[in-house]
């Protein structure tokens, strides 16, 4: 299963969520954008997965510091 991330400005871009078939992040997600030259491919362990979560979950529970 993948989910794909909408993004806001840039036409014929993707973002997919899946997970990771490389060794180095096993269990693990990949996160790949196609972009207008082809697609560029992070993987990210369970842990950095983790990290990325919770920053996006601090980021949306944190009022603005304006």
């Amino acid at each position: 299963m993948s989910i794909t991330l909408s993004t806001i400005g840039s036409r014929n871009v993707t973002i997919d969520v899946g997970p990771s078939p490389f060794a180095e992040a096993t269990g693990g997600v990949v996160i790949s954008y196609r972009l207008h030259n082809g697609p560029l491919t992070f993987a990210l362990t369970v842990q950095e997965a983790r990290d990325l979560i919770n920053e996006i979950i601090h980021q949306l529970t944190t009022p603005p510091p304006w």
